[in-house]
């Protein structure tokens, strides 16, 4: 086209037979990418490269191929009143890349290749990477609708630990489960460290992707200071892929399901510009395998360079990501991927409704954590009739020589639990602030995210002044412990005891969700796990302050059970002591 129209200047033809031959050519053009589909085995062009950055585990890729819905050149299109182009946008590199021959958009799968377990993906979905970009000469405002998913968008921020101490010290402690929590970054569903992670240098610069969900349509202004990241959006999905499961031919089949729920869907895009006009273009999306090639193996982790085909080939013709040679010598192989082609473009509004535009915008998709069960059986163990006793009794458990429950080799060391008593009360006991509990320690301080976990999970929040959700109370169970072994032991009291219930008369018993927030010995200040150790003979007396709910004081036969670690569980009648 552009040789075209340095051609007619030179003729210097009349300007009405010129718009003409080009708006016939326009027409035809139009009717060709309609029909067009990438051809198979074709000519590769010239690979496209670029630099991947380490993504999250969620997973991001990069639109790699652009497409000029309408022709930039001018700024207008013959019989246009204006024109814009939707163009792929690498994400990992922030750059525009141009457009293939056919006019196909193609995408590639960058970052971490792989797709969380279906649970998950179900309910907070993937954000594919998938980018494009509008592009355009006077755009004010950007609608948008996928027929699939929902849009994201993603922007990037310097931060530095000198300048913003507590900024830097909210993203330190960002996770995916604190999205919606935060003074600075509560609004977004993906916070991502790409550049300045764990440096301990407070003068270092750290940079920050930021994505955010938007909804499945959006109606955005764009002022003209924006930069290409304001008008650049990913696709989103979470649509049920079916019964599909990996194998040695296909080792990404989950994935490759994900982005087939695209095929046969659309993304219609409108530009209004500053002259009070509009244009709007559709583009249909479908999945292919594409001819890949990867000169690090890193790159199957986000790290080091891949290089994309525009492709389209048999599988059967080349290996997986996971074949050996790949990795050795960065043999090209197939990747499972998505194109788009051009079915409408037309100068009228938005076509589809604008009611629930941008979505999320001003709000966050949130996790939520499930809600634990009050009480919970104990699979594949039960409590003989002779191993429950009364609390002024004693009985005989073993704990490990090392403290640690995970390790399998260590040798046991028996202790003698005797006297054991239980305390209510609505507000923490020994003169204990939140500040000091093993809750306020474990979450650095971030007692927002905890009383998000404890609220979702079992009912109740702390409160400032150490007050519980009504139907909840601190119960503190106080016993004698003496080492009866001829070695020391080191205890983790915390993971000693649990509150349980008695089901039958068979021995079948169910813990009861509980949290504990104290134990005998521990330090807030210097987060201390092993709070007791004990000499051999030695005897000491130790607490555990729990979070309860109320509905232990229903049961007809409550128990403190002791978990013994390789002999049955023992436990103690507490009835009396509610």
């Amino acid at each position: 086209m552009d040789e075209y129209r340095a051609l007619m200047e030179e003729v210097k033809s009349p300007n009405s037979v010129h718009e003409d031959i080009l708006s016939e050519i326009e027409r035809a053009r139009r009717a060709e990418r309609r029909t067009r589909v990438p051809h198979a085995r074709r000519q590769p062009a010239a690979p496209r490269r670029r630099r991947w950055l380490p993504l999250a585990a969620a997973g991001v890729c990069a639109l790699v191929i652009a497409v000029a819905l309408i022709p930039l050149g001018t700024g207008k299109a013959p019989g246009v009143s204006q024109s814009f182009s939707v163009q792929a946008y690498a994400s990992g590199t922030r750059t525009l890349v141009p457009p293939t021959e056919d006019g196909m958009i193609v995408f590639d799968r960058s970052g971490n290749l792989t797709t969380a377990d279906k649970d998950w993906y179900l309910r907070y979905g993937k954000y594919t990477g998938c980018m494009f970009t509008v592009k355009g000469e006077g755009i004010v405002r950007i609608q948008a609708t996928t027929s699939a998913g929902m849009f994201y968008r993603n922007s990037y921020e310097t931060v530095n630990g000198r300048d913003d101490p507590e900024r830097v010290a909210e993203l330190s402690l960002w996770k995916p489960t604190k999205a919606g929590l935060g003074e600075y970054y509560g609004l977004y569903e993906n916070v991502q460290i790409i550049d300045g992670f764990g440096v301990p240098d407070p003068d270092r610069d750290i940079t920050v992707k930021l994505t955010k969900m938007l909804g499945s349509t959006i109606d955005l202004p764009i002022d003209e200071q924006d930069d290409s990241d304001a008008k650049s959006f990913g696709l989103w999905t979470n649509a049920d892929y079916g019964d599909v499961a990996d194998s040695a031919e296909s080792p990404l089949a989950n994935t490759d399901a994900v982005f087939d729920t695209f095929d046969g869907q659309t993304i219609t895009v409108t530009a209004y510009f500053e002259d009070g006009s509009c244009a709007t273009q559709t583009i249909e999306l479908h999945t292919a395998d594409f001819k890949a090639q990867m000169d690090d193996p890193d790159a199957f982790y986000g790290y080091g360079d891949i290089t994309i085909y525009p492709e389209i080939v048999d599988r059967s013709t080349l290996p997986n990501v996971y074949a050996p040679e790949v990795g050795e010598d960065g043999a090209c192989f197939w990747l499972h991927s998505l194109y788009g082609v051009i079915v409408d473009e037309t100068e009228g509004p938005h076509p589809h409704p604008l009611d629930n535009a941008n979505e999320w915008l001003n709000d966050t998709v949130p996790f939520v954590f499930d809600r634990a069960n009050t009480f919970e059986p104990v699979e594949n163990a039960v409590i003989g009739e002779d191993s429950i006793c009364d609390p002024s009794s004693s009985v005989i458990v073993s704990v490990p020589e090392n403290g640690s429950w995970a390790s399998q080799d260590s040798e046991p060391r028996e202790l003698e639990v005797a006297n054991l008593r239980l305390e209510r009360s609505a507000q923490l006991p020994f003169g204990l602030a939140v500040e000091d509990t093993i809750e306020y320690a474990g979450y650095r301080g971030d007692m927002a995210y905890a009383n998000k976990v404890s609220e979702e999970q079992m009912g109740y929040r702390i409160e400032d002044d150490g007050s519980l959700t009504p139907g909840f109370s601190y119960r503190t169970v106080t016993f004698e412990v003496t080492n009866r072994s001829d070695g020391d032991v080191s205890l983790y009291t915390a993971a000693l005891g649990d509150l349980a219930v008695l089901d039958d008369n068979e021995g079948h018993f169910s813990r009861m969700a509980s949290r504990v927030m104290w134990t005998t010995g521990f330090d807030a200040a210097t987060n201390s796990g092993w709070d007791c150790v004990l000499a051999p003979g030695e005897t000491r007396e130790l607490s555990v302050v729990y979070v309860v709910s109320d509905e232990l004081d229903e049961q007809d036969d409550p128990l403190f059970c002791l978990s013994s670690y390789q002999s049955d569980s023992v436990a103690f009648r507490i009835k009396s002591l509610l």
